[in-house]
């Protein structure tokens, strides 16, 4: 059997490092479009969360809008809401 040459010798020497970069390539690849899906399952389920917090919370307000429309105080508005008295305050500010 004959020895290589340094050019087969230097192509032989690469082909493992080739695989291998190929390999880190596809990894990394791999790991983005992962990072990618999960940040958008993630952002829907925050963006889902926020808008139902802000959903809730509107209607609260609306809701302590119609009792003190009704005549209520702001306590008796407070107790039924759950909503503190400077933010029913605020309400009748608006």
């Amino acid at each position: 059997m004959r020895e290589p040459s340094p050019k087969e010798r230097d192509a032989i020497i690469k082909w493992p490092n080739s695989y291998y970069d190929r390999g880190v390539k596809k990894g990394i690849e791999q790991g983005i479009e992962q990072g990618i899906e999960q940040g958008i399952k993630q952002g829907i389920k925050q963006g889902i969360e926020q808008g139902i917090s802000n959903g809730k919370r509107a209607s609260t307000q609306e809701f302590a809008r119609r009792l003190l429309q009704r005549g209520m105080s702001y306590a008796e508005v407070s107790d039924l809401t759950g909503l503190a008295k400077i933010d029913i305050e605020k309400l009748t500010a608006k």
